[in-house]
């Protein structure tokens, strides 16, 4: 993660080799019941929390690259070069699956809802969970994009306001799903409590926003922060045995809570309140990179592999959707050599959409406004 701030620079590539990790687990999650991968797994490790490591990591690196937004052309220029990072690649997933996968075929007003990166802002399983099955998540993005402005606003005055006001907004969405009793993936066209407390970006809007009070933590502490290297390494060993900590403790508590307080409710505390407890001192600590395991990590291929993590986590879905198609899910046992081929195709795959898509439509789409900008400019009358 590099980015400005002011005249400072900021760069913490620790953060963005964790990127990596995340998104492997991520794959993994979607890989169980192929690839002779069981579902025995799933019983006892959390594979598919690291979404809410995501969205922490976005509101925390923005509030440190964007420390203000103060002008309405400020704002323009956040949203064009956002707008740049996340729809080029989506729209080259979304046709790869129209024009090729298996069951890409989708209605008008989908695609329309897709184009336009809306698609996870409806409860609905037709639209959030259509073409590109995880790009709700960049759904979800875009829309906390939006609402970066407003949630930057006087936030060292008013984060813990903010923070509050999120919170109860995912409390009102999980009252909502017990109220209506809204099954999980809803019916033909109507509501799901999934797509209300997990996809929904008004539910990880609590995510985002602590995400951006801890970048305003780091940024008040980075430059003061001990810097004893023993201390620091205790201190990030720690925080990552206590984010191993999170996958792998989630289930045993789940059997409780899901009888207890109802599915939306056990839902967002599965999803979003009980990782964000482990994932939030991570990225703080990791962030100060004080101790060996950060060094370590923001050295060599592993920050290469965490510049890679969007392609990842929109290829892999598509990937898995060939596969398959092709060889069907049952396997008697993990067919390692299956899953090496997959993971290095994927990586290929990411790469050249990173270099042939992502990173030059990012620069023309950024080069463009600065162009259009600079041409609405007026000039002064002498």
């Amino acid at each position: 993660m590099t980015g400005s701030t002011g005249n400072a620079r900021i760069a913490i590539p620790s953060l963005t080799a964790l990127r990596f990790f995340a998104a492997a687990v991520i794959v993994l999650h979607h890989s169980v019941g192929h690839f002779g991968i069981g579902t025995e797994i799933q019983k006892t490790i959390n594979t598919g929390q690291p979404v809410c490591f995501f969205f922490l990591l976005s509101g925390f690196i923005l509030a440190c690259v964007y420390p203000s937004l103060d002008r309405g052309r400020d704002i323009l220029k956040f949203m064009v070069s956002r707008l740049a990072r996340i729809w080029p690649l989506h729209v080259l997933t979304f046709l790869v699956v129209v024009l090729f996968a298996p069951g890409g075929r989708t209605t008008i007003s989908v695609a329309a809802s897709n184009l336009l990166m809306v698609h996870g802002w409806i409860p609905v399983k037709e639209y959030f969970f259509s073409v590109n099955w995880l790009s709700w998540a960049v759904s979800a993005e875009w829309a906390l994009y939006l609402f970066f402005p407003v949630l930057l606003y006087r936030l060292n005055r008013t984060w813990h306001v903010k923070l509050i006001l999120s919170f109860l907004l995912a409390l009102l969405l999980v009252v909502l799903c017990r109220v209506y009793d809204l099954p999980p993936l809803g019916g033909e066209g109507k509501p799901a409590a999934l797509g209300l407390v997990y996809i929904s970006p008004l539910a990880r809007l609590f995510e985002f926003t602590l995400g951006m009070s801890l970048g305003l933590l780091y940024l008040r502490r980075r430059r003061t922060a001990p810097g004893n290297t023993r201390r620091g390494t205790l201190l990030e060993t720690g925080v990552c045995l206590f984010a191993v900590a999170a996958i792998l403790g989630t289930y045993p508590i789940l059997k409780t809570l899901y009888p207890l307080l109802g599915y939306g409710a056990a839902k967002w505390v599965e999803s979003s309140g009980w990782p964000c407890i482990f994932y939030a001192p991570l990225i703080l600590v990791m962030a100060f990179e004080r101790g060996r395991i950060s060094h370590w990590l923001g050295n060599g291929i592993l920050v290469k592999l965490g510049e890679l993590s969007f392609s990842i986590y929109l290829l892999h879905q598509i990937g898995i959707r060939f596969y398959v198609s092709r060889f069907g899910t049952a396997a008697d046992r993990f067919d390692a050599a299956a899953y090496g081929i997959f993971w290095v195709l994927l990586l290929l795959a990411a790469f050249l959409a990173q270099v042939a898509v992502e990173r030059p439509c990012r620069t023309v789409i950024v080069r463009w406004y600065d162009r259009f900008r600079s041409g609405t400019e007026t000039v002064p009358v002498r």
